[in-house]
């Protein structure tokens, strides 16, 4: 019995060294002073200072480059935050950092791409690391053990490429050279307007998307559809009305990444989607890139499709 007790501290230990040695690599990391993960920084902002009544959009990029959210304000009248920035950041992260901010009557709205369904919503360890340092390790006490998993797994392409990046960019500035080439889409957190909408992406011409024979035929991992109601019935308790709605992308990636057992284990807690999602794909004309990220129509397109489906609340204000 001692033996497997001084097994396990060693393991402990051993665990705690890889870990330390990781956020020290990740912390002095070098990152450029517009990194697109700097945004989170403002939408926390919004977070805290947007006045009620709000509307609070929480998800990935689908949300970032598919949301206009002027268009949602003046249907519904109310200020909306747009709390979408990267999928990679997982949807689990997101809402638990996101519950702190919420209030009584806040109508909060979560449109998390559809592979947060088969994959626990943890995020990858890269885009991990890369807001870490970029938030200054904000609430990392938040993460899982397969969130530590994933950052273990992540952080050396991280520093790599944070790295190369710093190097390239010295030798620019060293040349007098701009870091970005404006000629093409940058992803920085200057392209973002005061709502938390990426807005630098209107006036670049979006890229041809074509449609794959792949398909996802993966089951709804179901720990995650538990978790994923409990944390909700967390919002609930504090006053917020919550809603599911399908996250904008093309009908390519659509046919691809989505199947009817998302909508079904949604249903199984009571929590369908206000919207068919198939009706919230839009054709692939719209693409900007990526096939999540639709051009400045798309975003249009898809804002009105959300404040028809949310036109309930104005009925509700009266």
């Amino acid at each position: 019995m001692q033996s497997i007790k001084q097994f396990s501290i060693k393991v402990y230990l051993v665990a705690l060294s890889v870990i330390a040695v990781c956020l020290i690599i990740i912390k002095f990391t070098p990152i450029e002073e517009d990194n697109y993960l700097y945004e989170y920084n403002k939408k926390i902002k919004l977070l805290e200072k947007t006045e009620a009544p709000r509307i609070i959009f929480i998800g990935g990029s689908n949300l970032a480059f598919g949301l206009n959210s002027k268009i949602i304000e003046e249907r519904l009248n109310r200020s909306v935050v747009n709390f979408g920035l990267h999928a990679g950041i997982g949807i689990k992260y997101i809402l638990e950092d996101a519950l702190e901010y919420i209030k009584q009557d806040d109508v909060v709205v979560v449109t998390a791409e559809y592979g947060n369904y088969f994959s626990e919503g943890n995020g990858n360890g890269e885009t991990l690391s890369n807001l870490m340092v970029a938030t200054n390790f904000r609430k990392i006490e938040l993460f899982n053990m397969h969130q530590w998993i994933e950052l273990i797994k992540g952080f050396p392409r991280y520093a790599y490429s944070g790295y190369y990046e710093a190097i390239g960019n010295s030798i620019k500035k060293a040349l007098g050279k701009p870091i970005y080439d404006y000629s093409k889409y940058n992803y920085i957190a200057s392209g973002f307007n005061e709502n938390g909408d990426e807005v630098s992406h209107y006036k670049y011409a979006g890229e041809k998307i074509y449609e794959t024979k792949e398909r996802v035929n993966e089951e709804v991992n179901q720990e995650f559809i538990s978790w994923l109601n409990n944390i909700l019935n967390k919002y609930e308790e504090k006053g917020a009305k919550v809603y599911m709605m399908p996250p904008v992308c093309t009908h390519a990636v659509f046919k691809s990444v989505y199947n009817e057992n998302i909508s079904m284990a949604l249903k199984t807690i009571n929590r369908p989607y206000l919207a068919e999602p198939s009706t919230i794909a839009l054709p692939n004309n719209y693409n900007f890139n990526g096939g999540y990220h639709i051009d400045k129509e798309g975003a249009k397109l898809n804002s009105i499709h959300i404040a028809d489906a949310l036109n309930f609340l104005v009925d509700q204000k009266r």
